[in-house]
């Protein structure tokens, strides 16, 4: 019993000893953590996939965005970084000569929204109306977004990345192409 309970405690006296060496010292500071360089977007190349029924997979440096073309304008799903802006707009040039009528946010970070400025400077056409004379709209649960030719059903997701995500279906649009399931899933 005695020396089982000694056999015990130098093994704990090896493995604390083996423990305590592998610790920095005061001495030696431990390396700090490396952060990635920052993107250089002007390198970025968006990737056009054909979803069928007039909607667009644009694929980029940050994600995904949806164009869905419509009789009187453009619904785009999320206008990325600011400084992806002109590259965006250029792949939606290909896509169709109309101008983007509806900008919808899937949630509010900075990689889908920075380009909500760019794209409202596209549009502005005529001065811009005072802040209590443009209209607002907001919903707790669904809403839909109509066009000629196009409709977008917006839906809140409760319990998401944010507290503020919205799922965009264009029903006409939905087909059964694999890469649908792949977009999902990387979502």
């Amino acid at each position: 019993m005695v020396r089982t309970v000694l056999a015990v405690a130098a093994t704990a006296v090896l493995l604390a000893a083996g423990a305590f060496a592998q610790q920095p010292s005061a001495a030696a500071p431990a390396p700090a953590p490396t952060t990635p360089p920052p993107v250089d977007f002007s390198k970025v190349e968006i990737k056009t996939t054909d979803l069928g029924d007039g909607v667009y997979l644009l694929e980029d440096q940050g994600g995904n965005i949806t164009v869905a073309t419509a009789k009187g304008g453009i619904i785009l799903v999320d206008g990325e970084f600011a400084s992806l802006h002109d590259m965006i707009r250029a792949a939606i040039a290909v896509l169709s000569s109309q101008s983007v009528k509806y900008l919808i946010n899937t949630h509010f970070h900075g990689d889908h929204t920075g380009g909500n400025a760019p794209f409202a400077k596209n549009g502005a056409k005529t001065p811009p109306a005072p802040a209590e004379a443009l209209p607002t709209k907001t919903y707790t649960s669904a809403l839909k977004i109509m066009m000629p030719g196009r409709v977008a059903d917006l839906k809140h997701i409760t319990n998401a990345h944010t507290n503020g995500d919205t799922h965009v279906w264009f029903k006409a649009a939905e087909t059964k192409n694999p890469l649908i399931e792949r977009i999902l899933r990387r979502s």
